[in-house]
């Protein structure tokens, strides 16, 4: 049988037991260390990723600089195998040490109708190398192979270029589509 001391221990252990066995202040310290190692460990991702960031900021350049069309005014259709027009887009790059290759792309900015014009470019898009020199200048072509005007009499083609896909020793610069000396213009319009 237990005796009235027993009980008291008892009725203390049930009590106030509780607060004397579950103390929280070691999770407290545990959960403030891992809050601290965690930014630790985010600030040192953020340094790192900066680094990065600058080192490939360091790396050689390339833009588009000019596109030309030649001639700017043309009629619909085109004699089979033959080039309506040829678009020239110059691309300029700054020093590079070894080859370096960046994809090309031609295509439609805008028309006016804006509906019921094609034109169609061979190729829309082609890989370009670039040699190793200081910095220069390297010139690729696309032709305007047909192009329709659905009923218009005559339209406006506002043509694109773009610099994408560098290999890794290059970076592209400048590369919105929207910029003047990405576009160049050509008119279509029936022969009269």
């Amino acid at each position: 049988m237990a005796n009235g001391n027993d009980r008291d221990d008892a009725r203390n252990r049930t009590d106030g037991g509780t607060s004397r066995l579950f103390n929280a202040e070691p999770l407290v310290t545990l959960f403030r260390r891992l809050a601290f190692l965690f930014c630790v460990v985010a600030l040192g991702l953020t340094i790192h990723a900066r680094a990065q960031e600058q080192r490939g900021n360091n790396r050689p350049t390339v833009e588009v600089s000019l596109v030309s069309v030649e001639p700017r005014q043309i009629s619909p259709g085109v004699p089979r195998g033959e080039a309506a027009a040829i678009v020239t887009v110059q691309l300029f790059h700054t020093p590079l040490a070894t080859e370096q290759t960046v994809a090309v792309n031609v295509g439609n900015y805008s028309t006016e109708p804006a509906e019921g014009v094609v034109v169609t470019y061979e190729p829309t898009s082609r890989i370009v190398h670039l040699p190793p020199s200081p910095s220069g200048v390297v010139v690729t072509t696309f032709k305007i192979m047909k192009s329709d005007i659905g009923s218009a009499a005559k339209a406006k083609v506002v043509i694109w270029a773009s610099a994408t896909k560098p290999s890794s020793g290059v970076r592209v610069i400048n590369s919105d589509p929207g910029l003047s000396n990405h576009q160049a213009v050509i008119v279509i319009e029936r022969a009269r």
